[in-house]
């Protein structure tokens, strides 16, 4: 396929047109976010969020497994009969599987009661029942209404989820339910989005027959056996920072942590994530005609990294003193993180806008192992940030500098299976490295000079 092809590709009716339409929900619903995200941090305070972090870090945990690493492969059925066997399968298990975990968290806490932990262990069970069961099922929605191309349907999701976030959220906090507000306007949040996307699914979503099980099992052995694991490690590497800053640092430290990361998403989710999405869905039809990826892929990388390029330059020179400007001085340790991890997130924009590629190719094995090494380099820097240097900062630097080595190796091993030049995409990625930091350094410098942002 020519370049000019692709292009066309990207700019039909199935292209660009599906990710500014999602991205255009997207974008709405983060301006909702970020005029929120201020009245949250002084109503509730960085403990709240910090042990709220905590929380979804148990339910994502659990999550990862809850489908047996099944949801993406509703992506690759060819009929509607198999994407539905599979949904009521996965649906199955989720309930189950969130069910035990509410049970489990709820007895833990009230056999071990923890100090910072500063709601009961009744409400821990159902905030952990229905953040997994409700975890689970968004996904599964989401790939099924990509699957069927309804991308108007979820365009409206981020709208009704942090407006009804921020909604329940702030009208509880005002009211003094500075203990729950928080976590019950997440909850009513998740619950009003899967609502709305569930009138456009089957309604039968739950399946019991053994002989299904199995069947499916059977079939899917190959997402059984490394999706699931894959999943599971991947987001072990991602909730790892919480647990090991929960546990080095301090819950309210982890809250300004979790802040630094929720602005450090906003791009990705605005943009990457809906990218993403019509990437998956556009790389699996290629493939099921028996067209070649590799020039496809190729494009698409390069042209990611010139949308990543302007917002994450904006978040390397500005992203602390408007952060600190929106929340307040007393966020002002996040804002420090925002700009170290920044770096980190020009890659993670890549990785969210290329999800799926390594089951389309069939290397699931490729983001196991990424995540394995990444989970090495988190555990590693964060432990020597704390026990070598006593300082959070230093660690995260350490962390940025081997998560930029591990992910250009990663994608270095996909374009070799895709027959890409590697040569090609290095000089790439460290062409627009080179721009991001010299580009937010001279911005930085530029400012500092005007006496509008603190020291260098």
């Amino acid at each position: 396929m020519r370049i000019d092809q692709i292009k066309k590709k990207l700019q039909g009716s199935s292209g660009l047109k599906n990710v500014f339409r999602i991205s255009s929900g997207t974008l709405i619903g983060q301006a909702v976010s970020f005029i929120t995200l201020p009245v949250f941090t002084r109503l509730y305070g960085a403990e709240v969020i910090g042990v709220w972090a905590i929380l979804n870090t148990i339910a994502t945990v659990v999550n990862s497994f809850s489908d047996a690493g099944l949801i993406r492969s509703i992506m690759m059925e060819d009929t509607e009969e198999g994407m539905l066997q599979v949904y009521r399968v996965i649906s199955t298990i989720g309930l189950g599987v969130s069910i035990l975990s509410g049970l489990a968290i709820f007895g833990y806490y009230t056999l071990f009661p923890s100090d910072d932990m500063i709601v009961s262990p009744w409400f821990l069970g159902v905030f952990i029942l229905v953040a997994v069961f409700t975890l689970q099922q968004t996904q599964v929605c989401y790939s099924w209404l990509n699957r069927m191309s309804e991308y108007k349907v979820l365009m409206k999701n981020p709208i009704i989820n942090n407006a009804s976030f921020g909604v329940v959220g702030i009208l509880l906090g005002v009211l003094g339910f500075k203990e729950y507000g928080y976590f019950i306007g997440w909850m009513i949040g998740q619950l009003l989005t899967l609502v709305h996307m569930k009138r456009f699914l089957p309604k039968k979503m739950f399946l019991f027959r053994i002989k299904t099980y199995k069947a499916v099992f059977k079939e899917k052995k190959r997402f059984v056996l490394y999706q699931m694991p894959t999943n599971m490690i991947t987001v072990f590497k991602d909730q790892l920072p919480v647990m090991l800053i929960r546990a080095f640092f301090g819950t309210t430290i982890l809250g300004y942590y979790s802040i630094t990361v929720r602005v450090l998403q906003i791009p990705i989710t605005l943009l990457a994530n809906a990218m993403g999405r019509v990437f998956y869905q556009t790389t699996t039809d290629m493939k099921r005609r028996g067209e070649q990826l590799g020039a496809f892929v190729y494009k698409t990388l390069t042209s990611v990294m010139k949308v990543a390029a302007v917002p994450i330059i904006l978040l390397m020179s500005v992203g602390d003193v408007v952060l600190t400007f929106f929340l307040g001085e007393q966020w002002l340790e996040a804002g420090s993180m925002l700009r170290i991890l920044a770096l980190q997130c020009f890659f993670m924009f890549l990785m969210t806008t290329m999800q799926g590629i390594t089951i389309t190719i069939e290397k699931q094995q490729y983001s196991m192992l990424s995540s394995v090494a990444l989970s090495c380099a988190i555990a590693l820097s964060l432990t020597a940030g704390k026990f070598l240097f006593n300082n959070l900062n230093v660690g995260l630097v350490l962390l940025v500098v081997t998560f930029v080595i591990i992910n250009i190796l990663y994608f270095c091993a996909i374009l070799k299976v895709l027959h890409v030049s590697r040569k090609k995409y290095l000089t790439h990625v460290f062409a627009y490295m080179g721009i991001i930091l010299a580009g937010s350094e001279l911005i930085r410098a530029i400012l500092y000079f005007f006496h509008l942002v603190p020291g260098l």
